[in-house]
């Protein structure tokens, strides 16, 4: 991944904060730390505003793919 959201957040922290974000793309606070941490796969119009907002540091399909590869982990790790 270019960058990921989770480091993003983190590198851009004395510019705003996540809650800060979160309220740029339209969407609850939470729900943006639980795609960050990949235990939810954002929509892909939530992924591309994400994209957008982070100027193309954090790409798109690359963060569905992350969050995608967790749950399939969190899956295989529960069977």
């Amino acid at each position: 991944m270019t960058t990921s959201l989770r480091d993003y957040l983190w590198k851009n922290r004395w510019r705003f904060t996540a809650v800060e974000f979160a309220r740029r793309i339209d969407t609850n606070p939470t729900y943006l730390s639980k795609i960050s941490t990949g235990a939810i796969i954002p929509s892909m119009a939530l992924a591309k505003k994400i994209q957008q907002e982070t100027n193309n540091e954090v790409i798109w399909h690359e963060l569905m793919e992350f969050c995608h590869t967790v749950q399939e982990a969190k899956n295989d790790a529960s069977k």
